[in-house]
């Protein structure tokens, strides 16, 4: 499944285009709800920095204020995505390869988080951030895309809908995580977390396959 070629939905049957769509919405809630629940991480990173390497208060601010870098610079991986296509297609072949990135490296940190310094643990945690944010870049791309071919059907303007929507399910998901991520770290510990969260970029990137 794609968006890359909207201007395709012409061309096709009423039929197939309202498939098409009921294909996007599940991906697009799909996603939303994922990126909510990607936060169970948050305070599992907060745990590490303070128990394992010892931070204190001010440098623990700071190095999670780096990693968030990429989510404020969002609109450059946006340009990337929409000016750069890989074998003819601007958001699939970034979402498996930044989700596929995104996962191993949550992998690598279940396995070797012992043995990390601060600096080795900055690096995969840099990665993962801009991965998930090349990931986040084009899941909300797919609520812009999606209203266009609500509007383009029913000549309406949805998209306030659709943003609605998107931001309503990413904070359930958010609000899940919040519920639940304490009694994980407390009864599955810190590195069977990370194992949980390798979870989330392999979901949205099956989501989107």
């Amino acid at each position: 499944m794609s968006l890359d070629y909207l201007s395709n939905n012409i061309f096709l049957s009423e039929e197939d285009f309202n498939y098409k769509k009921l294909n996007y919405k599940f991906i697009y809630i799909s996603f939303s709800f994922i990126f909510g629940f990607s936060t169970i991480s948050e305070l599992v990173e907060l745990y590490f920095l303070k128990d394992v390497l010892k931070l204190d208060p001010a440098y623990m601010s700071l190095f999670i204020s780096l990693i968030r870098i990429p989510f404020f610079i969002k609109p450059i991986f946006g340009f990337i995505t929409d000016l750069y296509q890989i074998n003819g297609y601007r958001r699939k072949p970034y979402i498996i390869i930044f989700g596929l990135l995104s996962g191993f490296c949550w992998i690598y940190l279940y396995f070797f988080c012992n043995y990390l310094s601060l600096i080795h643990l900055f690096l995969i945690l840099m990665i993962i951030s801009c991965s998930m944010s090349f990931c986040s870049v084009i899941g909300e791309a797919l609520v812009i895309e999606l209203s266009m071919m609500e509007t383009a059907d029913k000549e309406e303007d949805l998209s306030k809908n659709y943003v609605s929507y998107f931001f309503f399910f990413k904070h359930i998901g958010g609000l899940l995580a919040a519920l639940f991520k304490g009694f994980i770290i407390e009864y599955l510990g810190i590195r069977n977390v990370f194992l949980i969260k390798s979870i989330v970029p392999f979901a949205i990137t099956i989501c989107y396959y």
